[in-house]
């Protein structure tokens, strides 16, 4: 949950008064700036009704309360991810064409950005930004919302990621492209993270080098597909209190928001290839 707010510290604590007078804390607590809090709070172990916010800081002569804050509803349904695609019918050759990545939340609670896997039949090159170069195979992307928190989609929050694609001459006029989206399975299964770092070494890399790159890279992401997606979340929570140019541009490649945070990280969008 984001918190946002004015005048926030490293010292600010927060706690919430349940319909019970039972006191509830954060399970962790984030100072992104002194306008905003990102907190986790265990919602499943509290009980139903409305909780007010409790805010103190040392040198306030009272504590800070706003009431029925938000509500905690243990019978509302789950969050459901509905994904669709939408371009043109028909495309002419060597022109960009975009396509659209939809998707929805149409449960009832929030649900953590999933990450897609975009591809096509004809392996027709494609990209997500236009300042990027054309690259051919599956493409992932971060399936942020249009605002902050980043990490994670509220109940019916509906968005939309554009992908640029190049028809080549190559393809025969009236071929048939399928274009296909799926949301990758992200769970406790390891990342093979020594075949990766064997296939994705740079020819012009030292060997003690890239093992420092790629100790880098696996510190950050995690050990597990799970790791991976809570780190991209998390990353994009992060980066979205600062940087609102995000929707559509930097967020789009999974990996940019890492080698955003880290310069020394290197596009290794293909090791996500199911």
């Amino acid at each position: 949950m984001e918190i946002k707010g004015v005048g926030f510290t490293s010292k600010t604590s927060l706690d919430f008064v349940g319909p019970d007078a039972s006191v509830r804390r954060p399970l962790s607590q984030e100072l992104i700036g002194s306008d905003t809090l990102v907190v986790t709070l265990d919602t499943p172990a509290w009980p139903d009704g409305f909780y007010h916010l409790r805010l103190r800081k040392p040198g306030m002569e009272s504590d800070l309360i706003l009431e029925d804050a938000f509500e905690v509803y243990s019978h509302a349904a789950p969050g459901h991810l509905k994904i669709w695609i939408s371009g043109p019918r028909a495309v002419r050759p060597l022109r960009q064409t975009t396509f659209w990545i939809n998707y929805e939340n149409d449960g009832g609670t929030e649900m953590p950005a999933p990450i897609f896997q975009f591809s096509n039949n004809m392996d027709a090159p494609m990209r997500l930004s236009k300042e990027k170069p054309y690259r051919k195979g599956p493409i992932q992307l971060l399936g942020i919302p249009s605002e902050t928190p980043l990490g994670t989609i509220a109940p019916g929050d509906v968005n939309r990621l554009p992908v640029y694609v190049l028809i080549s001459r190559d393809i025969p006029a009236g071929t048939s492209i399928l274009f296909r989206v799926k949301r990758l399975k992200m769970d406790s299964r390891l990342i093979d993270w020594d075949t990766l770092a064997a296939d994705l070494k740079p020819d012009d890399f030292q060997d003690d080098a890239w093992n420092l790159v790629m100790g880098n890279i696996m510190l950050q992401m995690g050990y597990t597909w799970t790791d991976y997606l809570e780190s991209l979340n998390r990353d994009a929570t992060y980066l979205g209190t600062y940087l609102r140019s995000l929707q559509g541009s930097l967020v789009g490649d999974t990996m940019s928001l890492e080698s955003y945070l880290n310069p020394k990280l290197y596009d290794v969008s293909s090791l996500l290839g199911f």
